[in-house]
């Protein structure tokens, strides 16, 4: 994107920006290995001040307890059958989850719509582009489900 030139935008609102990017691509990543919520070294920092689901469910997650010697033992040999199922906090949830990086580029669309309507994005053609590319990576994921 262009809106990041020294010109259009201060320093601090580059950096939300970026910031929401950068909280976009680890929050994919923690989906797609089926983590849920927001409570991970990465993610926390970029998304905790966000209303979101996940940061919603985040207190009723029940996270994994200690394993016996065996299932670790198995897991350690790769026995198949003593692996955990990857989807089981998922499933084990009593609120919805949401899709967190769908609600990310929400809030980095709403981002770009304010830098609109104040004036920082003037340019017609930086403001389609801006608009518009927020939401392709939404387009591809919720397609991919």
């Amino acid at each position: 994107m262009l809106i990041c030139s020294s010109f259009v935008l201060t320093r601090r609102g580059c950096s939300t920006g970026l910031n929401l990017i950068v909280a976009f691509a680890n929050a994919l990543k923690h989906k797609l290995r089926f983590e849920p919520g927001i409570n991970y070294d990465d993610l926390r920092g970029y998304v905790e001040y966000l209303d979101t689901f996940a940061k919603a469910a985040e207190k009723d997650l029940e996270r994994p307890g200690k394993k016996n010697p065996w299932k670790s033992a198995g897991e350690y040999l790769g026995v198949p059958f003593a692996e955990s199922n990857p989807r089981k906090l998922i499933k084990r949830s009593k609120k919805p989850l949401g899709n967190l990086p769908v609600e990310i580029l929400t809030h980095l669309s709403a981002y770009v719509d304010s830098l609109i309507a104040n004036g920082t994005l003037s340019v017609p053609i930086y403001q389609t582009q801006a608009g518009i590319y927020p939401m392709f990576p939404s387009s591809i994921i919720t397609q991919a489900h």
